[in-house]
């Protein structure tokens, strides 16, 4: 009796040694990854100025095209950077003592605030490069009817998009495929909607409508 309870003992302590360094590698994880993306998000800004030359933007493209241009680009770039960071970090073998589950909750939810942070980046920065091509103050057109239709129906395609990976992410838990797969899918279908929405913007401010 006397080792049997010694026994359960060392497995109590065991398990919560075990919870307490998978909860301490999660904070980790998301600290350090907040870091380097963080460092990541200037070179990456850096680079979109580089790729978009607004003098000849300016002479060929209205202003919503050439600001659904830089968001797109920001956000192929950003999902590159945060992609990179996953690769690295699971080829150092990083991943290897904390759950799946925990992992992928974590990496999803921790898209949407970088997402959200480089677009706002992206704005200020797109913002002073127009302001600097066209020398002075830049008129930002006010948002119409026009501008909240085409909103809405990128928003449309946004939604369908993540809908089917979200649904296809279901049907692969469903039949009992590798979570690895559901995960893959859901990444993809946050980073297909996000693409997809502003390539449909584009392409309805480019025909007209």
């Amino acid at each position: 009796m006397l080792f049997s309870k010694q026994q359960q003992d060392e497995n109590s302590s065991g398990s919560e040694l075990q919870q307490g360094y998978i909860r301490g590698f999660s904070a980790f994880y998301v600290k350090d990854t907040l870091h380097y993306v963080r460092d990541s998000i200037l070179y990456e800004q850096l680079t979109l100025l580089s790729v978009c030359n607004f003098r000849h933007m300016e002479k060929n493209m209205s202003y919503q095209e050439r600001k659904t241009i830089a968001m797109i680009v920001s956000s192929v770039l950003i999902y590159l950077v945060y992609s990179l960071v996953l690769f690295l970090r699971y080829q150092n073998g990083d991943f290897m003592n904390i759950e799946p589950l925990r992992l992928g909750a974590v990496i999803l939810l921790l898209v949407i605030p970088l997402q959200i942070v480089a677009k706002i980046v992206t704005m200020i920065l797109f913002t002073i490069g127009r302001a600097i091509a066209v020398q002075g103050d830049p008129d930002i057109p006010i948002e119409d009817e026009r501008d909240k239709s085409i909103e809405e129906k990128a928003m449309k395609i946004a939604f369908y998009i993540f809908s089917a990976g979200f649904f296809l992410a279901m049907g692969s838990l469903a039949l009992a495929w590798p979570l690895s797969i559901a995960f893959f899918l859901l990444f993809g279908s946050l980073f297909g909607s996000d693409i997809g929405s502003g390539i449909a913007q584009f392409r309805y401010y480019r025909r007209g409508f």
